[in-house]
């Protein structure tokens, strides 16, 4: 079985983001250590994403969904 974190991102330029832990009287508390995956949906992409372990930090995770424009 898998456990998967929903979570909402935010989409600025072509760049997803979204928090990896949560944020309780200003004390973040990481979800890496409960989870499989993180389950990412962002409504300005209109698209949901599956993120493996392998790449989100302790707090944010960036996603890059085309090249940057300068």
């Amino acid at each position: 079985m898998s456990r998967i974190q929903c979570e909402t991102a935010r989409l600025v330029k072509n760049v997803l983001e979204f928090r990896t832990c949560s944020n309780t009287n200003n004390v973040p508390r990481s979800h890496l250590a409960e989870v499989d995956a993180f389950g990412v949906y962002s409504p300005d992409a209109e698209s949901t994403y599956l993120v493996p372990l392998e790449g989100p930090s302790d707090r944010r995770c960036y996603l890059r969904l085309g090249p940057d424009s300068q």
